[in-house]
């Protein structure tokens, strides 16, 4: 069996990944509880076998994950609103067929 796994509080917390497709993970702490390190930045360095997309609204994955994620064959896009200069610029009203 694979798994994904971290510990907490000496205890091994796992994702059993036998229960493909549906293999959401939902992470709950405080501020400067490592849930990013933890949880987030593992989980994208570790996984190489499916696409990945990431809500990233600060910017700060992006940055530390990118150069890995093309070092392992990934193409490498990035949506950032915020600075449009140094955007994909994704437009969602591209797959509009009709205005009604």
């Amino acid at each position: 069996m694979q798994k994904s796994e971290f510990n907490v509080d000496k205890k091994t917390v796992y994702q059993n990944n036998s229960t493909k497709p549906n293999r959401n993970i939902f992470v709950v702490g405080g501020p400067g509880s490592y849930k990013t390190q933890s949880v987030v930045i593992t989980n994208l360095f570790n996984g190489t076998e499916n696409s990945i997309v990431v809500t990233d609204p600060k910017g700060e994955l992006y940055e530390k994950t990118a150069g890995v994620k093309l070092a392992q064959g990934y193409q490498v896009h990035d949506v950032n609103f915020a600075n449009m200069a140094h955007s994909d610029r994704y437009n969602p009203f591209d797959y509009i067929q009709q205005d009604i």
